[in-house]
C-alpha cells in the first residue's frame, strides 16, 4: 500500500485494511525484547515532512487531556528553528458555570482571530469520554494527514504513569515537528502506521514496548536534559534540542501538575433544601456570619463515612424589582450570601464561638460571585459554590443574609457622595439546595487539565516544562487532619501547605541551576545568576490552580481577625519568583536581607482549562486580535485608563492615578481619567473598561467583586462584581487592582472570582491582591507625593511597561526601562517598592509586596505606543 493512501485515512475500518496488508511488511522493529537506545544524536538530526501546514485552529474536548496533548505538535511546530503555530483550544460542556457549556471565551477568540477552527478533535457525545481505542485512532489519523515522514514519534500510554511523563515530554515533539500518538498496546495498527511513516526512534511515555530505537521518557530531569539542560551525545558533549537544534537560549519554565487530570469519581450523595424568607440587612463586602434571630438558619449532619466529601450548595433569592427609580438589581447591588460551616453546639454562631471553639465558617456563597436569573417578569439572585470538606463529619450550619433594594433619596443617590438612600424594611423568598457528595479520593483540581496544555505554553515560549503529581497540596498527611480541604480557611494548615510548596521550589531550584550550568549550587548562587538577567528576568508560567501547584503563604500580623472571612496568611507566588528565600525566616533572603524577585511569575488558570486555552490563545496571537477591538478613543491598543472611587481610604489614590494618567499620556495613550469617585460607578464606566488597553483602578473590594461607589449600608450599588464582569467583553487587556482580595483564588471555586471573570470576558492579564490590600487615610513618612502601599505598587509596575515613572524625589517624571513582560514588569516593581518601604514583619509592607499576584502569562508584552515596532 502506498504512503499516498495510507494520508487518506479517516476510519476505523481503513486502519483496519492497512493492519490487514500490512502485518506481512512489519519490521522487526518495534519487536525485539532489547530494543536499540536512541541517542540525542538521533533527535538533533531528525528529519521530518509535513504532509499539511498546521491546521487554521484546533478545538479538542476539555475532557480529553491525552488528545490535547497529540494534538500540541499537530498545531505548535518548528521547521529548524521557525516556529508554525495554530491555536489550540478546549471546548465542551461545564455545568459549574453560569453559562453551563461552552466557554464563551473561546467563541470570542475565534471572532477576533478571523479564521475558524478547522481541525475539530471533540467528541462525539460530550458526556462519554473516548475509550483508549479511539484515542489511538484519532492520534494516528492525526499522524498520517500531518506528516508524510518522520524519523521519530512520541508514544503516550493512556494511564496516569504515561501522562505524567508525556506533559514533561511533550515539547519534544513540537521541536523535533515529530507526531504524537496515544496508546496502550504498540499493536499491528500503530507499527503500521509508523512503518510507513518511515519511524526509526521512539520515545516512550509508559509501559510500551516502543518501536525502533527507543528513549524512555520514565526520568523527567533526564527529559530536560533532552530540552534544554543538557544530555551527553556519542562524543561526551553535552547537547540539547533549545541549544543545538533551535539555537535558543531557555528563558521559560512552564509549572505544572499532572494529577489535574484525575477528578474524584461520586461515591455517594444526598440533598438537603431549605426555603423561607430573609429581611434586608447590611452584608457590606466581607461581612461575618451573624447569630442574629433575624437570620434564616439551618443544620443537617455530613455521615460519619464521608471521609472526602465535596460540598454544593445554590442559593436563590428573589430580588426586589425597583420602582422608584431607574435600574436593574444588579444596578443597585441587590445580593445575597449563604455561609456554610460547623456549629457543633447548635447555637447558630461559626465565628469566635468561645462555648464551641471547634466552630469555624467553611466557606460562603455570594450570589453576585455568580450570576443573576430573569424568569417570570422577577429577577433572581443565584449563588453557586462548592468546596472540598474533608475529615469533617457532623453538624453543619447554613445561614443566610441578603441586602435588598433600598428607596433612593433621588435618582442620583447612587452616584452622588454623601447621598444615601431611606432605610426601609424589605423581605423576600430564598431556597437553598444543598447537595453532599461522597467522593473515592481527596484529589481535588479546581481547573481540571490545565496540564495538558502546559507543553504547548512551553513549546511556544522555547521552554521546557516542571511538571509532578507530587506538588498537589491534598495528601495522606494533610487530609488526616479534622476539618480541612482548603488551607485558606484553616490557619492550622499552613506548615503543611508550605512544606508542598517548598518542595515545588526545590525543584524548580534545581532546574534553575541546571539552565544555568551551575549544577548543585546553592540558591544563593542560583539567584545571583539569575538577578544579573535583570531587567530581562526568567519567566515561569504556573498553568495550575493553588490546590495543584500551591501558593506559598506568608506570615502576617494585622490580618488575623479577617482570616475566616479572606482567608488566613499572606498566599503569594512571591515564594517561587525569590529564589533564595529563607524559608524558615520569610520573607527575608538567605543571607538576611530584604526579599529581592529574580523571577518574572505568572499563574495561567481561569474559570476551567477551557478559559486557561483561550487565554493562551489571546496572547499568543495577540498581534492577529488587537485590530479587531475598537478603543474609546479610536485605537484600542492606544487606549487606556485610570480611576479610582470615593469612599475612604481609597481617595487616596488620587495622587497615583494623575502620575499615571501622565505616564500614559507620555506613552502615547489617550487615557481616561473621567471615572473617579461618584463615576466610577460601573454602569458609568463599564464602556470604558471594556474599550482600554491598560486599566488601573483603585476601588474597595473582596474576591468577588470591587466596588468604587463604595459598600453604602442603605445602597450598595455600582460593583464590577462576577454576576456583571461574565457579561462584558473586553479587548486583551491588562488591568491592576489596587483593591482588597480581588486577586484570591485559594478555597474557593474560579467561577467566584473576580480575577478569573475579568479573564473569562476577555482580559489578558489581571493583577490584584489575595488578601486585605492596605489603604492609608494620609501618605506614609516617605511617600511625600502620596503614593502609598498597593497604589505605589500599580505606579511601579505600570512604569516597567510604560517606560515613565514619577520621581519622589524632585517631582519630575524619569525614564526608567520599559517596554517589559508583565512577570518582570511585576517583579521588579516589587523589588523598588521593598527597597523603598522594607519589610514590617507581617505588617502592610510585607503584606503590600507579598500579596499582589499576576493572573497571566508572565512573558506577555503589552503594545504600547511609545514601543511600537
Amino acid at each position: 500500500m502506498t504512503l499516498e493512501k495510507n494520508k487518506k485515512i479517516v476510519s476505523v475500518a481503513v486502519i483496519a485494511i492497512v493492519v490487514v496488508a500490512s502485518i506481512a511488511f512489519l519490521s522487526i522493529r518495534g519487536r525485539t525484547d532489547e530494543p536499540a537506545q536512541a541517542t540525542i544524536d538521533d533527535l538533533l538530526n531528525s528529519r521530518s515532512v509535513r504532509a499539511a501546514p498546521a491546521p487554521d485552529g484546533a478545538l479538542v474536548s476539555m475532557g480529553e487531556p491525552f488528545l490535547t496533548l497529540a494534538a500540541t505538535p499537530v498545531t505548535m511546530y518548528y521547521d529548524g528553528t521557525t516556529l508554525n503555530a495554530a491555536p489550540l483550544l478546549m471546548e465542551g460542556d461545564n455545568p459549574a458555570t453560569p453559562e453551563e457549556g461552552v466557554s464563551k471565551a473561546v467563541g470570542n477568540f475565534f471572532e477576533a482571530y478571523g479564521k475558524k477552527p478547522n481541525l475539530n478533535l471533540k467528541r462525539p457525545n460530550p458526556n462519554i469520554p473516548l475509550t483508549n481505542d479511539e484515542l489511538e485512532l484519532q492520534s494516528l489519523e492525526l499522524a498520517l494527514n500531518y506528516w508524510e515522514s518522520s524519523d521519530g514519534a512520541l508514544l503516550i500510554e493512556p494511564t496516569q504513569a504515561g501522562y505524567d511523563a508525556a506533559v514533561n515530554a511533550v515539547p519534544i515533539a513540537s521541536y523535533l515537528n515529530i507526531p504524537v500518538i496515544i496508546t496502550d498496546d504498540m499493536g499491528s495498527s500503530v507499527s503500521s502506521v509508523l512503518d510507513d511513516l518511515d519511524v526509526r526512534y521512539t520515545l516512550v511515555c509508559g509501559d510500551l514496548r516502543g518501536y525502533g530505537k527507543v528513549w524512555n521518557m520514565e526520568c523527567p530531569w533526564e527529559v530536560r536534559g533532552i530540552i534544554a539542560t543538557g544530555t551527553l551525545d556519542d562524543e561526551g558533549v553535552s547537547r540539547s534540542l533549545l541549544g543545538d537544534r533551535l539555537n535558543a537560549n531557555t528563558s521559560y519554565i512552564a509549572l505544572a501538575n499532572p494529577m489535574d487530570i484525575e477528578v474524584p469519581d461520586v461515591l455517594d450523595s444526598f440533598t438537603e433544601t431549605f426555603s423561607g424568607t430573609v429581611t434586608s440587612s447590611d452584608t457590606g463586602s466581607t461581612s461575618f456570619p451573624t447569630t442574629s434571630s433575624d437570620t434564616p438558619t439551618e443544620y443537617f449532619e455530613i455521615p460519619e463515612n464521608y471521609t472526602y466529601a465535596r460540598v454544593t450548595i445554590d442559593s436563590y433569592t428573589d430580588c426586589v424589582n425597583p420602582t422608584t427609580w431607574p435600574g436593574t438589581p444588579q444596578d443597585h447591588g441587590e445580593r445575597s450570601y449563604v455561609y456554610f460551616g460547623i456549629d457543633n453546639d447548635g447555637d447558630g454562631a461559626m465565628s469566635h464561638d468561645e462555648d464551641s471553639p471547634d466552630d469555624r465558617p467553611h466557606f460562603m456563597v455570594p450570589s453576585i460571585g455568580y450570576e443573576y436569573i430573569e424568569e417570570g417578569g422577577k429577577v433572581v439572585a443565584h449563588g453557586h459554590a462548592d468546596n472540598p470538606i474533608f475529615n469533617s463529619p457532623g453538624k453543619k450550619v447554613v445561614q443566610i443574609k441578603a441586602t435588598l433594594d433600598q428607596k433612593p433619596a433621588n435618582q442620583l443617590a447612587h452616584y452622588t457622595p454623601g447621598v444615601l438612600a431611606d432605610i426601609r424594611a424589605s423581605t423576600t423568598s430564598f431556597t437553598i439546595d444543598v447537595l453532599v457528595e461522597k467522593l473515592d479520593s481527596y484529589n481535588y483540581p479546581r481547573v481540571p487539565y490545565a496540564s495538558s496544555m502546559a507543553p504547548y505554553l512551553a513549546a511556544f515560549r522555547q521552554g521546557v516544562v516542571l511538571a509532578s503529581p507530587t506538588y498537589s497540596i491534598h495528601n495522606e498527611q494533610f487530609v488526616q487532619n479534622p476539618n480541612c480541604g482548603d488551607p485558606a480557611v484553616n490557619g492550622e494548615l499552613f506548615e503543611l501547605v508550605n512544606d508542598r510548596a517548598a518542595a515545588v521550589k526545590d525543584d524548580l531550584n534545581r532546574l534553575l541551576g541546571e539552565l544555568a550550568g551551575i549544577p548543585d549550587a546553592s540558591a544563593e548562587n542560583v539567584a545571583q545568576a539569575y538577578k544579573e538577567m535583570s531587567p530581562n528576568l526568567f519567566c515561569v508560567g504556573i498553568i495550575a490552580d493553588t490546590n495543584m501547584v500551591p501558593w506559598y503563604y506568608y506570615p502576617n500580623t494585622g490580618q488575623v481577625d479577617w482570616g475566616e472571612s479572606e482567608g488566613f496568611g499572606t498566599p503569594s507566588d512571591n515564594g517561587y519568583a525569590d529564589i533564595d528565600l529563607d524559608l524558615t525566616n520569610p520573607p527575608f533572603d538567605l543571607d538576611g536581607s530584604d526579599p529581592t524577585m529574580e523571577l518574572g511569575v505568572g499563574r495561567i488558570c481561569g474559570w476551567d482549562v477551557q478559559d486557561t486555552s483561550a487565554l493562551l490563545a489571546r496572547t499568543f496571537f495577540y498581534s492577529d486580535i488587537v485590530g479587531s477591538f475598537q478603543g474609546h478613543s479610536g485605537s484600542w491598543e492606544d487606549s487606556a485608563m485610570t480611576s479610582f472611587g470615593d469612599k475612604v481610604p481609597v481617595e487616596s489614590a488620587k495622587s497615583v492615578t494623575e502620575k499615571l494618567d501622565q505616564a500614559f499620556d507620555m506613552a502615547g495613550f489617550a487615557c481616561n481619567s473621567q471615572y473617579d469617585l461618584a463615576r466610577s460607578d460601573s454602569k458609568l464606566s463599564s464602556p470604558t473598561y471594556e474599550t482600554s488597553n491598560l486599566i488601573f483602578e483603585c476601588a474597595h473590594g473582596y474576591y468577588y467583586w470591587f466596588v468604587p461607589p463604595g459598600y453604602k449600608a442603605t445602597g450598595p450599588g455600582g460593583g464590577f462584581h462576577v454576576a456583571n464582569v461574565k457579561d462584558m467583553n473586553f479587548g486583551p487587556s491588562v488591568l491592576f487592582a489596587s483593591s482588597c482580595v480581588t486577586g484570591k483564588i485559594d478555597g474557593i471555586p474560579h467561577t467566584n472570582a473576580l480575577s478569573q471573570a475579568f479573564l473569562h470576558s476577555g482580559m489578558n492579564a489581571y493583577v490584584g491582591a489575595s488578601r486585605l490590600s492596605w489603604g492609608s487615610l494620609v501618605p506614609l513618612p516617605d511617600a511625600t507625593s502620596g503614593e502609598v502601599l498597593g497604589g505605589y505598587m500599580g505606579l511601579l509596575f505600570y512604569s516597567y511597561i510604560t517606560g515613565f515613572r514619577y520621581d519622589k524625589q524632585d517631582g519630575l517624571f524619569s525614564e526608567v526601562t520599559g517596554d517589559l513582560t508583565l512577570g518582570q514588569a511585576l517583579s521588579l516593581a516589587k523589588n523598588d517598592y521593598i527597597s523603598a518601604n522594607p519589610p514590617d514583619n507581617g505588617g502592610p509592607q510585607s503584606d503590600t509586596a507579598e500579596e499582589f499576584n499576576l493572573h497571566g502569562d508572565p512573558a506577555f508584552n503589552p503594545f504600547e505606543p511609545i514601543h511600537e515596532g
